[in-house]
């Protein structure tokens, strides 16, 4: 996101460089400070509120519904939500489309203060990890079980960890027969395991030019 740039400033500049020198210099301090924004969005803040600078929204999505009832009732000026830094949880997609767009005369702009850096995340935070036996961490998650909550990515300290694997990290198991519904797969190595299904285990599968992955149903040592 880009600092806060106070658009109306050039339009503004060439209106006082006809005027007197005083008025020139008036502008060079406008420019200095940045516009008072329209709706506010922090950390702190919560939904119910108003949205104003000492009363913030929570989420960008509450201040976007607030801007497209300005926009449905027709743009006056320019419109600026301020986002404050800081880590936004993202439970649902943050969806924009054209009735979230500006007009010809009047732009909408989402932006952080200068200096600060805001976060969209549509990730989750685990707690509760717990140690095993040599580096073996596990932590129980109600929704996977539940089957209500998939994941394919796991980041450890903002770097992505490795998934447990079969065979190991550089390793492959080679397709020995495929059913005509591309859904029974035969490999020419052994598994060595009885089944695989019901554990939200997945199958990775390179083949020309494209990649797939699929839930593993069931399957056999054999």
């Amino acid at each position: 996101m880009s600092d806060i740039m106070p658009q109306f400033s050039f339009r503004l500049s060439i209106s006082l460089i006809i005027g007197m020198w005083l008025m020139v210099n008036l502008n060079i301090s406008i420019l200095a400070q940045e516009p008072k924004p329209d709706f506010m969005v922090a950390p702190s803040g919560k939904d119910t509120n108003e949205g104003s600078e000492a009363k913030p929204f929570a989420t960008v999505a509450r201040a976007r519904d607030e801007v497209r009832k300005l926009i449905s009732a027709g743009l006056k000026k320019n419109i600026v939500v301020l986002i404050r830094g800081g880590l936004y949880e993202q439970e649902t997609p943050l969806n924009f489309g054209p009735e979230d767009s500006g007009s010809e005369k009047f732009s909408i702009t989402y932006t952080t203060r200068s200096g600060e850096t805001a976060i969209l995340s549509g990730g989750k935070k685990m707690k509760n990890w717990k140690r095993g036996e040599g580096n073996i961490w596990t932590i129980d998650l109600p929704e996977v079980k539940a089957g209500t909550w998939f994941f394919r990515q796991l980041f450890i300290n903002d770097k992505r960890a490795m998934r447990s694997q079969y065979p190991k990290a550089g390793g492959w198991l080679s397709v020995a027969t495929c059913s005509d519904d591309a859904k029974t797969l035969g490999f020419s190595e052994k598994i060595p395991f009885e089944n695989l299904g019901g554990q939200d285990i997945e199958l990775l599968m390179l083949h020309h030019w494209s990649v797939s992955r699929a839930i593993i149903a069931s399957s056999s040592d054999k």
